[in-house]
């Protein structure tokens, strides 16, 4: 049994659009949950990692339909759960962090916004002090294939219709919660360096300095930057809106501009940006089983020095 009343640091999982996980098989993100509990033994801490619950269902239908609703009302449904684990489950809490995978950092985008734009925000009433924001793989620009709006193409869901450029609601979530993200003392964003389809390496990495119709828009198998080294971590760096040029830019094409204004929005605060020689299915599910398992305990363990929870300095 956890004594809530011990927790200081109240770290949540967030997961992303999948039919996977349900309320009885958390299987997204075990080896961020196995390497925190190791962690915590070994070095006493007041921490605990929180499997979000908020979009989750009783089948993995259930739980895809949750999350394919889209970030609108995935990430109020996530807000809500904020507001009732920080007031009444977790109520001595001082510290939150948030680590959403894939989608699921779309979500606490709009969640933590959505927070902060209440009149009674539980953030600023108990003063709690926010500080990471980690991303894994998530399409913080938007994702392939998605410059033009295909609504007749089976498994487009509201969430991926989101993220299309014709509409507005990565512009307005970039708007709404870039200011926001300043707040945390670490921003985060784990980018995938091989492309396998589904979010490449610069939308999670929010850049714009190998941004390209071809790189953002379209599904590639290709490794972007090819690394025969089987260590997953490739490195790691701050980001530098100064040095992210863009000088390719097409005036006229509306989409790719958006683009550009959504990155100088997020970049406002600086991001430490991970490059991970891993596929986007990979490293927003992190299991710990199958060929992938060594690495994803690998990203766990660095993953877990934001959190001050092992006795890597930052």
């Amino acid at each position: 049994m956890i004594d809530c009343s011990k927790i200081k640091h109240l770290i949540v999982f967030v997961h992303g659009l999948t039919n996977k996980c349900t309320q009885h098989n958390l299987c997204h993100g075990l080896a961020l949950f196995q390497a925190h509990e190791q962690n915590k033994l070994k070095y006493n801490n007041q921490s605990h990692m929180f499997y979000s619950r908020a979009n989750l269902g009783v089948t993995g239908s259930d739980t895809y339909t949750n999350t394919s609703q889209g970030i609108e009302i995935a990430g109020d449904r996530l807000a809500q759960e904020l507001d009732t684990l920080l007031r009444y489950d977790f109520s001595d809490t001082t510290d939150l962090s948030l680590i959403g995978a894939s989608l699921g950092g779309l979500f606490s985008r709009f969640a933590i916004a959505q927070l902060f734009a209440t009149k009674k925000s539980v953030i600023i009433e108990k003063n709690i002090n926010l500080h990471a924001f980690v991303t894994l793989a998530t399409p913080h620009l938007g994702s392939y294939n998605l410059r033009k709006p295909r609504p007749s193409i089976p498994g487009i869901t509201n969430s991926t219709r989101d993220l299309h450029l014709h509409n507005n609601e990565l512009e307005n979530l970039a708007k709404s919660s870039s200011d926001i993200l300043g707040n945390f003392t670490h921003r985060v964003a784990y980018a995938p360096l091989i492309n396998d389809g589904i979010v490449p390496w610069c939308t999670s990495a929010l850049s714009l300095s190998s941004l390209s119709s071809r790189s953002l828009f379209q599904s590639s198998s290709s490794v972007l930057v090819p690394n025969p080294n089987p260590n997953p971590m490739i490195r790691e760096y701050k980001s530098s809106p100064s040095s992210d040029k863009c000088d390719w830019i097409d005036e006229t094409d509306p989409n790719l501009v958006k683009v550009v204004q959504m990155a100088k929005l997020l970049q406002g605060s600086p991001w430490t940006i991970v490059d991970v020689n891993m596929p986007h299915k990979h490293l927003a599910t992190l299991y710990l089983t199958g060929p992938q398992a060594s690495q994803s305990q690998e990203v766990a363990s660095h993953v877990l020095k934001w959190f001050k929870i092992n006795d890597v300095k930052l």
